[in-house]
């Protein structure tokens, strides 16, 4: 991995809008109140392209959910429901000339709805993770916007990725960490355009993980602990 590949954040806050700077390879803004830790890494070259293999989960909140999607490319076996299965794929060549992720459109969707959890209260979203790879040209670089919808509550913008990580095949992982998106009970990712419109601003993800709690009530102070109180209180009086 390139050092240069390593995010050093500062945040701005500039009208309720939170900047993240990064390097020069990735940019990461989080937008209405939102914030996060953003870290990225990238493995150049078309022999790093299962570097990040390992690091899919099979357990994140929305594993194995079918989307609902627009756009996309569904060809030689890409497909938006590759991206939550738990498997990151081979080459195209050991896939039987099969990509094994999905082929993003520029625009393209795919929304996820968590539920309202146990507590009917929706999830807490503590981290997310991409991962995009591709044995040349820079599908492997990827770019994203990420919206998330509290229960009972319209879609608003959590961060957008912009990641251009390799030139020549490889693969890039983006994550962002510390998260306190709470009460949310759908997740939408849009897929924008990267390497300035190249290749048709495409890129090939792999896996993308959303890890999370159910969100609990914050408990409020019951009858008995009210009156405890004014016992207390009226105790203190006394001994004045």
């Amino acid at each position: 991995m390139k050092d240069n590949a390593k995010i050093t954040t500062r945040f701005t806050v500039i009208a309720g809008l939170v900047l993240t700077a990064a390097s020069s390879n990735a940019t990461v803004t989080y937008f209405n109140g939102y914030l996060g830790t953003t870290s990225e890494s990238a493995g150049v070259g078309a022999a790093n392209e299962l570097i990040f293999a390992g690091d899919v989960s099979n357990s994140d909140l929305i594993e194995g959910m079918t989307p609902t999607i627009t756009g996309w490319t569904i060809a030689n076996g890409a497909h938006p429901d590759e991206l939550t299965d738990g498997i990151h794929g081979d080459t195209f060549a050991a896939e039987g000339n099969s990509v094994a992720g999905a082929w993003t459109t520029v625009g393209a969707t795919a929304e996820y709805n968590l539920g309202t959890g146990a507590n009917g209260l929706g999830f807490d979203i503590t981290s997310i993770q991409t991962i995009a790879a591709w044995v040349n040209v820079g599908f492997a670089d990827q770019a994203w916007t990420i919206d998330v919808q509290p229960v009972g509550g319209s879609y608003a913008t959590l961060a957008t990725v912009d990641y251009d990580g390799t030139t020549d095949g490889g693969a890039t992982k983006v994550t962002l960490s510390g998260l306190n998106a709470t009460g949310i009970e759908a997740i939408r990712f849009t897929a924008n355009q990267v390497n300035g419109g190249a290749n048709g601003g495409q890129f090939t993800p792999r896996e993308l993980d959303v890890f999370g709690t159910d969100t609990v009530a914050v408990p409020e102070p019951s009858s008995a602990a009210l009156l405890g109180l004014g016992g207390l209180a009226l105790i203190f009086r006394r001994r004045k």
